[in-house]
């Protein structure tokens, strides 16, 4: 059964969607409710229960066939909820652990570690094998997951099967 979420004074369906690293499409389709009948979405009362529809983030990616397969470990409201939290108070660092811890991301073959940077403005993996995650990826915990597993997955486990590396200046050695 999908997860659940009660909706509390001051809530709105944007935050909700937020706060479970979903989209607000993601959480409308599986919601259908709150835009039926004329009802716009806005307009959401303290008591009805959403539907937290499992994240579209995506844990391998088969490079040579083009195939992204969206099958990682899906946290739990309270975790998704825990890194929000950690974001909010702009505790990167930790989001980023949690989100890896979580979301079961494999960094076994990253040479560095995963790493907050507020010189990044995305995500990126250095030639010293450490992957650099910036604010610009820090706004959700879906998105952050998903960076996360992105730098992860392509740059550095995926080539690491190959033998290759990933240089940030030149892409690929």
């Amino acid at each position: 059964m999908p997860d659940q979420y009660t909706v509390q004074k001051g809530d709105n369906l944007s935050r909700i969607a937020k706060a479970h690293g979903v989209t607000l499409g993601e959480l409308l389709k599986a919601n259908p409710q709150f835009s039926q009948d004329g009802r716009t979405p806005d307009l959401i009362y303290p008591g009805e229960k959403v539907i937290i529809p499992s994240s579209g983030f995506c844990s391998s990616v088969d490079i040579k066939n083009g195939v992204t397969e969206c099958a990682a470990a899906k946290p739990s409201s309270k975790q998704v909820a825990e890194i929000q939290n950690l974001i909010d108070q702009n505790k990167y660092q930790e989001a980023i652990d949690k989100a890896i811890e979580y979301y079961k991301i494999d960094i076994s073959n990253v040479k560095g570690k995963v790493t907050y940077d507020s010189s990044v403005s995305g995500a990126t993996t250095s030639s010293d094998g450490t992957v650099k995650i910036g604010p610009g990826h820090i706004t959700s915990p879906g998105w952050l997951a998903s960076s996360v597993a992105h730098e992860t997955e392509i740059h550095v486990n995926q080539q690491a099967k190959k033998g290759n590396w990933y240089n940030d200046a030149d892409g690929l050695n």
